[in-house]
C-alpha cells in the first residue's frame, strides 16, 4: 500500500485506519539511509497529506496555513494554521536540528 509515497527513501510499514474526511491518513513509516541502504523505523505516527494533492498543491496549502498561523499554545517551537482549503496543520518554525521548516496535516477523523 506504500505506492502512495513518492519518496523512494520512505516506506509505510502500517496504515492506521482510513483516511479522514479531508483525505488525511495516519501510519507508521521507515526511512532509508541513502548512504547505507539501511531502513530505520520512526517511532511516532506520521500524518500524510491527501493522496490526490500534487506536490505543488501541498506546498501552496502549507504556505497558506503558515500565513494565517498562530503560535502553538503548548509548544513554542510550533505553529498552527488552516490552509485555504480548510485543512488544519501544524509545523515547526525550524526543524529540531536547525535546518528548514516542516509541517503536517492534522488528522480530523471521520466526524462530519
Amino acid at each position: 500500500m506504500d505506492s502512495k509515497i513518492r519518496d523512494p527513501n520512505i516506506r509505510v510499514d502500517k496504515w492506521i485506519g482510513d483516511a479522514d474526511v479531508n483525505g488525511v491518513q495516519k501510519g507508521y513509516i521507515s526511512v532509508r539511509d541513502p548512504a547505507t541502504g539501511k531502513w530505520y523505523k520512526k517511532e511516532a505516527e506520521t500524518m500524510f497529506f491527501p493522496e490526490h494533492w500534487s506536490k505543488r498543491q501541498t506546498e501552496m496549502e502549507i504556505k497558506s496555513a503558515f500565513k494565517n498561523s498562530k503560535p502553538h499554545p503548548q509548544y513554542k517551537e510550533r505553529w498552527q494554521g488552516t490552509s485555504f482549503s480548510g485543512l488544519k496543520m501544524e509545523g515547526y518554525y525550524k526543524k529540531p536540528n536547525g535546518t528548514g521548516a516542516t509541517a503536517w496535516p492534522m488528522y480530523k477523523g471521520n466526524d462530519k
